[in-house]
């Protein structure tokens, strides 16, 4: 593994984003109001978080399709730098809107232009609320 991986996709090494992401964690809960009309909020489960807007280089054409192929699974198991438990953390993910940014096309003699080069890839990444695993 590089020293520049900061997640895992099923196990395999991705690029870094290009910048940074926007971490989101939410907290399900289940609310109501007792005799007296006191709120009372009970946690559902632990937080989720959502990676938004995670842009990645594209280095090749085979990768865009590899990762797009990834997204189209919609669930992928992640390991990252947890930034709660303050360790590596295993935990599955969703993949949300995905959108690519083609810079530069071919002819290849089909009746329209291919895509071959790309500035970008994004998305978002959602935690699906599964117990963790811990990587080993």
């Amino acid at each position: 593994m590089s020293n520049d991986t900061i997640w895992l996709y099923n196990g395999i090494a991705y690029p870094p984003p290009l910048m940074g992401y926007g971490l989101m964690a939410s907290q399900y809960m289940k609310e109501g109001r007792n005799a007296k009309g006191e709120l009372i909020i009970d946690k559902i489960n632990r937080r989720t978080e959502k990676l938004n807007n995670v842009a990645f280089p594209v280095t090749s054409y085979e990768k865009m399709l590899e990762f797009r192929r990834a997204v189209e699974t919609m669930a992928v198991w992640i390991t990252y730098w947890d930034l709660y438990l303050d360790r590596p953390n295993e935990r599955k993910f969703y993949f949300g809107d995905f959108s690519l940014e083609p810079v530069a096309w071919e002819d290849v003699g089909a009746s329209v232009l291919k895509p071959v080069r790309f500035k970008s890839m994004r998305c978002d990444v959602t935690d699906m609320g599964v117990a963790d695993r811990i990587p080993g």
